[in-house]
């Protein structure tokens, strides 16, 4: 009986400890789905999604284009007012060694701009109007109305701006050897291509037509064409451009025919945000092509350099205070063509909305 009680328990115990070495055997394939392995898979993949992740981020920049283009539609027109007082000094470009004349004027102005509902073409459109009027105190010269129609894009990589322009009873100092009114009619178109960051191509054209009432044979017409760059590598405290034009002028008296040249350095800085600052300097090169060896314009060529200098001040978010100074210097083989003249405005812009 001892005996089979001792068996009995021997097996009990192996049986027990055969128990306790096979159990662990089978859980770890139950625990497995519940350990690290499996569910780190799962959690493994979204990595592989990450690209696809950063592709879609592409998406938004359309979008967020067409909601800032959405915008500009959105906010509706601006409105600006600008008032100034000019003052030019030699208004009739009087030679050295005569008497000069300086004349004083007011100048009012309004600009309209709406943007216009083109988001589909990725960048912002702007349709604006000029209307201005400038007063010469001076016996001759009265009112002389302007306006000034047109479209403009800011965006990047491009930009562009194309208008048409008239003003009346304007003084112009471009045909024969006095200032005097005309009409004038003009087509402008400027286009500029942001090349990376730092670069900045651009291209301009002028159509010009003048029409004069005392002395129809000074009617004229005028074309240019020109073409700049400009480094902004520097940021907003730095910006300087080169610039050529080449233009010719067609008088319907044809010994006031000339073709001209300019080249053109400017610098721009914004050393804070509310200043803008601007220096132009033009160095312009005219021929007279006339072959009529009686007219005094047989063979004559001008040279003419011109200093500009701008300032706006941004005072708050409705006043910018302007400055305007610009002096020129004309050498001619004409003698009685060779002058000193300057020209300097004061004012403010106000934006009414």
């Amino acid at each position: 009986m001892k005996n089979i009680l001792i068996v009995m328990l021997m097996l009990v115990f192996v049986s027990t400890d055969l128990t306790g070495q096979t159990t662990p055997k089978k859980v770890p394939p139950k625990n497995k789905p519940q350990t690290a392995p499996t569910k780190l898979k799962p959690k493994a993949a979204p990595s592989k999604a990450t690209p696809a992740t950063s592709k879609t981020k592409a998406a938004p920049t359309k979008s967020r284009r067409a909601r800032q283009s959405e915008a500009e539609v959105r906010r509706g027109p601006t409105i600006e007012a600008r008032v100034h007082t000019w003052y030019f000094g030699n208004f009739f470009q009087a030679p050295d060694d005569r008497p000069k004349e300086n004349v004083p004027a007011l100048g009012i102005e309004g600009r309209l701009t709406h943007p216009l509902p083109l988001e589909s073409i990725g960048q912002p459109v702007d349709a604006y109007v000029n209307l201005d009027y400038l007063q010469f105190f001076q016996s001759g010269f009265g009112g002389s109305p302007g306006l000034r129609a047109g479209a403009r894009s800011e965006g990047r990589p491009h930009f562009w701006d194309a208008s048409a322009q008239i003003q009346k009873d304007r003084p112009a100092f471009d045909v024969g050897d006095q200032v005097d009114k005309a009409d004038i009619a003009r087509l402008l178109g400027e286009y500029g291509y942001r090349f990376g960051r730092d670069w900045q191509f651009g291209a301009d054209a002028t159509l010009e037509k003048q029409s004069f009432s005392a002395a129809a044979d000074s009617d004229s017409r005028f074309s240019e064409v020109g073409g700049s760059v400009r480094y902004r590598g520097f940021g907003s405290i730095f910006s300087p451009e080169i610039g050529f034009a080449a233009g010719r002028r067609e008088v319907d008296d044809p010994t006031g025919d000339y073709r001209q040249r300019d080249l053109i350095l400017q610098v721009r800085s914004a050393p804070t945000p509310p200043l803008y600052l601007s220096a132009r300097l033009r160095h312009r090169v005219r021929n007279y092509s006339t072959g009529n060896a009686a007219s005094s314009n047989f063979g004559r060529d001008d040279t003419r350099d011109q200093l500009v200098l701008s300032a706006d001040r941004k005072h708050n978010a409705t006043i910018t205070w302007n400055l305007y100074f610009a002096y020129e210097t004309a050498d001619s083989t004409l003698g009685t063509r060779s002058f000193d003249t300057f020209l300097t405005a004061f004012g403010l812009t106000y934006r009414l909305k």
